[in-house]
């Protein structure tokens, strides 16, 4: 190898390690419909499941059931999840 193509080589990986993660969050910006879009279903989805279990939940109440802790744990946290808590309009 000659000192020029040690030269390129080293250049190239250099741009290679510091252009991506310039150019990364770009992607951001190109895709942001179809970010927003991607979250707003998985929103809906947890809404959707939280609406489920906490039917269940409701049920086990009514028949003097146990509920177990990590249930009653992640509907908290599902609860606290909503549409509006993420700054998202459903239209």
């Amino acid at each position: 190898m000659t000192a020029v193509d040690i030269a390129v080589s080293v250049l190239a990986k250099l741009l290679e390690y510091t252009a991506r993660p310039i150019v990364h969050p770009f992607g951001y910006i190109i895709h942001h419909d179809s970010n927003i879009n991607g979250l707003r279903s998985q929103v809906l989805c947890l809404d959707n499941t939280r609406f489920g279990i906490q039917q269940q939940v409701d049920v086990a109440d009514r028949n003097g059931e146990t509920v177990l802790p990590f249930v009653q744990d992640w509907l908290a946290k599902a609860n606290g999840t909503t549409v509006a808590s993420v700054g998202l309009a459903l239209t």
